[in-house]
């Protein structure tokens, strides 16, 4: 019996000695924030991305701790989609009117881990002066985490913001602005492991 409780004590020992403790760090660097709108009754997509955002998140000893922790504020003057005209009417007919500010901020407060590198996160996202949750998808990969999910623009109140962009953009949208708007957020992790 003692011979059995020293095996599995050394086993033990051992075990505990050769886990690794890691953290993980959000880095700003190369993080990209894009999106896709859809226009036309064939619902085509247009690209673009927010170059002007911040993400606060800090370290943690886990992926999740680290989503559970991370904080946004998205100008949306920075919007550009590679087109400068497109950009302008974007910013003018769509963001320019936002009520309480032309900033989108949010935070998360909740996070449902699958496994140690994705699952999903609830982030309570501002905007118009509306407060709505929003689902994403999360997987972390080879040192970047993606981060996917969509809004609808008509649940923070945003149908005469639709309806200004649909006519700005008429008869390149064929008269439909869609409401629905794909999100995707690529954010470096740097993870220490000993």
């Amino acid at each position: 019996m003692k011979i059995f409780l020293l095996s599995f004590c050394l086993i033990m020992f051992s075990v505990n000695s050769f886990a690794k403790v890691c953290t993980y760090e959000y880095v700003s660097a190369g993080t990209e924030l894009k999106w896709k709108a859809f226009k036309t009754p064939k619902k085509l997509g247009v690209n673009g991305q927010f170059k002007d955002f911040s993400i606060v998140a800090g370290k943690a000893s886990s992926l999740a701790d680290l989503l559970a922790q991370a904080a946004f504020s998205i100008n949306t003057q920075s919007v550009e989609t590679g087109d400068k005209g497109r950009d302008g009417k974007i910013m003018k007919s769509f963001f320019s009117t936002l009520a309480q500010g032309l900033h989108i901020k949010g935070f998360t407060n909740k996070v449902t881990a699958k496994d140690d590198v994705s699952g999903q996160v609830e982030v309570e996202m501002s905007m118009n002066g509306e407060a709505q949750d929003v689902k994403m998808d999360y997987k972390l990969t080879d040192g970047k985490l993606t981060l996917t999910g969509k809004v609808d623009v008509l649940e923070f109140k945003m149908d005469k913001n639709l309806q200004a962009i649909n006519k700005a953009c008429f008869a390149l949208h064929e008269g439909k602005t869609w409401s629905d708007v794909e999100l995707e957020l690529i954010a470096v992790i740097k993870t220490t492991c000993q």
